[in-house]
């Protein structure tokens, strides 16, 4: 036995090698596989790069629809002790919870169901009740309402007093914010509408404190500029006398208004927010006041092509096109 090891030559077997299926080895052997393999890497890589391009859109658009954004932190920004923690503060939580009610509100209202908006936006008001925004838009979507089919003289008045009341509590929550100022300047305007004359007047001179107010708080605040605007559009209808008479039977100087300062004010408010359609509509028929027909065809004409957001922006597009019609009989 050990002379047989001696003289044998013990070698190892090599290990044998793993081969790929002979379907597989088949295919790679053909002229076309260098070309498949490089289709299918291709494929993989544009399903990879859709994948991609679809979450970047999906980001875009939340970042466009989202028109609320108070708890988006600057890149690098720290989270202060209190916030730590998932969730952060009850208080924070809290006011997402309120700006998720709110942002639901606002596509109700874009759908025109007001009763389901009014429902939302007291959600975020009770969630927030600090918050002056979400009473604010409680306040706008209520006194919306009466603008809706059907309404009548009594709904009207009762929800735009219920309205007064909710931007009175918005103004209280934040007496330094705007939003409740303008939301009684709002409601009191159209209120203003079913009343009889003494009230009226006192609402009108209200009005004027409110937006004035919001001003002075929000220098930069569109639709406080639109309300003003507004103001002096409505003024400048009223002749000298007819002001004279209010100040001597209710005791109320109201402000002179012009259709100048009218433009002036609808100007601004465009400057500040121009894609905002009842802006450009007010501003549009305001020129056509003044004579200035083509700069009044100009701003209806780019108001109708911009979005409705609420039932008062499609009310304003029905009018701007009405008004087209005519300044523009022979243009379909």
């Amino acid at each position: 036995m050990g002379d047989l090891l001696d003289g044998a030559a013990f070698r190892v077997a090599p290990r044998r090698q793993q081969q790929l299926p002979r379907q597989v080895q088949h295919f790679l052997l053909l002229p076309q596989a260098e070309s498949a393999v490089r289709a299918l890497q291709s494929h993989v890589l544009l399903r990879l790069g859709f994948l991609v391009r679809l979450q970047q859109a999906i980001r875009q658009q939340v970042d466009r629809t989202s028109h609320w954004r108070p708890f988006r932190r600057v890149r690098g920004e720290k989270l202060s002790p209190d916030e730590h923690g998932r969730g952060g503060c009850p208080a924070h939580r809290a006011s997402r919870t309120a700006q998720r009610w709110a942002e639901q509100g606002q596509a109700r209202e874009r759908e025109l169901d007001l009763d389901e908006a009014i429902r939302l936006y007291e959600k975020a008001a009770a969630a927030d009740p600090s918050s002056a925004e979400w009473l604010a838009r409680l306040s706008k979507a209520l006194s919306d309402s009466s603008y809706l089919p059907g309404t009548n003289t009594a709904r009207a008045i009762e929800v735009n007093r219920r309205a007064i009341e909710v931007a009175e509590q918005a103004v209280a929550a934040d007496p330094k914010s705007a939003f409740g100022h303008v939301a009684c300047c709002v409601s009191r305007g159209r209120l203003a509408l079913y009343v009889d004359n003494r009230t009226k007047v006192a609402l009108a001179r209200q009005a004027q404190d409110d937006v004035r107010t919001a001003l002075q708080l929000e220098p930069e605040n569109d639709v406080a500029h639109h309300l003003l605007g507004r103001w002096n559009y409505e003024m400048a209808s009223v002749n000298a006398m007819v002001r004279t008479l209010i100040q001597m039977l209710y005791g109320t100087a109201l402000m002179a208004g012009s259709y100048r300062e009218a433009a002036a004010c609808y100007q601004t408010a465009v400057r500040i927010r121009p894609d905002y359609l009842i802006h450009r509509v007010e501003l549009g028929r305001t020129y056509w006041k003044l004579g200035q027909v083509e700069a009044a065809a100009q701003e209806l004409e780019t108001a109708v092509g911009l979005d409705v957001p609420d039932i008062n922006a499609l009310l304003q597009k029905k009018d701007a096109m009405a008004l087209l019609a005519k300044l523009r009989p022979n243009k379909r």
